[in-house]
């Protein structure tokens, strides 16, 4: 039974708290680092940050073992390479919320060894165990086929995980929704804090004035996957090759050797593969740089929970962004009807891309004004402040309730 101090209201507020933050950083994930900033500006009584960024920190992210790893994405082998490390981490982390007076134990994405484990540990450091379980590796392991072994695997560590942790947080109520339904998790164990945009997105834009004269630039960034929709792009280029556009693509994956040779092979000339950016702020300078940003073209296994990092952070940008249609999009970012939608949604054709491409810049009034909504529209939804007010409300919530 978690115990703390009350305020002579009764009520439990996170001042009251002292919370340990923990997990092994696997991937380079922007939710762990606005997870930390949230957390970060808390007033707990105590924040103790036991994570372990080793892996996330490793400099083979920036080199050719990145690129290679790309074809194997959230494989289980990647997962659990430090398997031997986990008990003894979860060993250690029980001792400090022990000897601290732990009330909370935050463990970040994609540690469900790590949950199960404490779960166990339970009786030794007495904390709630609170997990965001962000994006579903059941999920991603069914939709990119990589074996029946791995996807049995990653369907048992997420139920055992969700089962042994005291709350889940999830991205967005549609995540919530399927975690419930396929794990049978009750509704007020689910808390969502949206996948938020680091505070570097929110500075003040790069304007490019000094360019005279050069083509308009439509920008992609991130993993080189068929399941982002890469076709379509190419298929949009070619579709407006005699048009003054041109296609940028940054990042790495399994698709960049076809695109490559797709674009060679078309005589693409206006697709421009750069490879991948090392660091966020060389990166934001390429989006400032940019007239469009994309974001995915297929659906993905997770497309109707969620919208994806590049999409948050083109519309932080204040760019137009154009990306698939969902519901979830949609409903969040009110876009149905709307003239000026803080991002253009479209059916995953290269006729639609092409099409959405021209009309905006073909009217560069309403491509700012888009711009300047979907900025706002994102430092509302989905700033630090947003994620540290939903963090704050959850632990108070759940806490106050005993749960």
């Amino acid at each position: 039974m978690v115990k703390m101090t009350r305020r002579k209201s009764g009520k439990i507020c996170v001042s009251d708290l002292r919370l340990l933050a923990c997990g092994f950083f696997l991937e380079q994930y922007p939710r762990y680092d606005t997870l930390w900033e949230g957390l970060s500006r808390l007033d707990f009584q105590q924040l103790i940050d036991l994570r372990d960024k080793r892996v996330y920190n490793d400099k083979y992210l920036e080199s050719q073992r990145y690129e290679e790893s790309m074809g194997s994405f959230h494989s289980l082998a990647r997962k659990i390479r430090s398997l031997y490390r986990i008990p003894r981490y979860a060993i250690s982390i029980s001792n400090t919320a022990y000897r601290k007076k732990v009330d909370v134990i935050f463990v970040f994405p994609g540690n469900l060894l790590l949950v199960i484990c404490l779960g166990l540990l339970k009786f030794l450091h007495h904390a709630k165990v609170y997990f965001d379980l962000f994006d579903s590796e059941y999920l991603v392991a069914r939709r990119h086929s990589i074996g029946r072994f791995s996807i049995v695997t990653y369907y048992i560590l997420e139920l055992l995980s969700s089962k042994f942790a005291d709350e889940l947080i999830c991205v967005t109520p549609e995540y919530a929704s399927h975690y419930q339904n396929l794990y049978k998790i009750r509704d007020d164990k689910l808390n969502v804090v949206i996948d938020g945009i680091q505070d570097i997105w929110f500075d003040e834009p790069v304007g490019i004035s000094h360019e005279v004269h050069r083509p308009k630039r439509v920008l992609y960034w991130g993993n080189f996957l068929f399941l982002h929709g890469f076709d379509l792009i190419l298929d949009a280029a070619e579709e407006l090759r005699n048009e003054d556009i041109e296609f940028i693509l940054c990042g790495r994956g399994d698709k960049e050797a076809w695109i490559r040779q797709e674009a060679q092979k078309r005589n693409l000339s206006n697709v421009i593969l750069k490879g991948f950016v090392p660091t966020t702020k060389e990166l934001i300078h390429i989006v400032d740089g940019s007239d469009i940003t994309l974001g995915h073209f297929r659906d993905i296994y997770a497309i109707d929970f969620g919208s994806a990092n590049k999409v948050r952070e083109g519309m932080a940008r204040g760019k137009p962004v154009i990306t698939i249609w969902t519901k979830q999009q949609e409903d969040l970012y009110q876009t149905k009807d709307n003239p000026f939608p803080p991002l253009i949604q479209i059916e995953p054709s290269a006729k639609s891309l092409a099409k959405a491409i021209i009309e905006i810049l073909n009217d560069p009034l309403k491509a700012e004004r888009i711009g300047k909504k979907a900025r706002s529209t994102a430092k509302r939804l989905l700033g630090i402040e947003a994620i540290t007010s939903a963090l704050k409300e959850s632990l108070e919530k759940t806490l106050e309730n005993g749960r």
